[in-house]
């Protein structure tokens, strides 16, 4: 079983502003070491601020692996590589705009740039982004729970 798991939020906030993120887990399922079909997963991060139209800036971290190129899940001593994507096609990296990586840019009740905005009930707006991730295909790894923890900075 393949999964990865977000924490480590980190919000750069503005006093006059109240927001929240939330990230789902996903998990990429069952990984076959001899299929030639790479094995995809998609999560999500959600961002609700109070009060008018707000863009922010959605990071990701490398991982444990502390590269974007390659990041790693780990089963005991066992590595997996994986990607993660600002697009379906999976060709673009989604990090912190460094090393060949994008961060992605969305606006808080605004359909836009792959975002999704909505206004959800008190006085919220939404903005939720999906996340594209990627196992490469033909990994030779032993069977195990591989798993990462990915941080998510927020900037406003």
């Amino acid at each position: 079983m393949v999964g990865l798991a977000w924490l480590g939020l980190a919000l750069d906030a503005r006093a006059a502003e109240n927001c929240t993120v939330n990230t789902t887990d996903f998990s990429f399922g069952v990984y076959d070491t001899s299929s030639t079909t790479p094995l995809d997963g998609t999560g999500q991060v959600a961002i609700d601020c109070q009060g008018n139209p707000l863009t922010v800036d959605i990071a990701l971290g490398p991982g444990g692996g502390g590269t974007y190129a390659n990041r790693r899940m780990l089963s005991g001593a066992q590595q997996m590589t994986y990607g993660l994507y600002t697009d379906l096609a999976r060709a673009t990296p989604w990090g912190d705009g460094n090393a060949g990586t994008s961060i992605v840019t969305c606006t808080t009740g605004v359909t836009a740039n792959g975002c999704v905005g909505t206004n959800p009930a008190g006085g919220n707006r939404r903005a939720t982004r999906a996340i594209y991730g990627r196992v490469p295909a033909l990994q030779n790894v032993d069977v195990g729970t591989y798993a990462d923890t990915v941080q998510v900075t927020v900037t406003f």
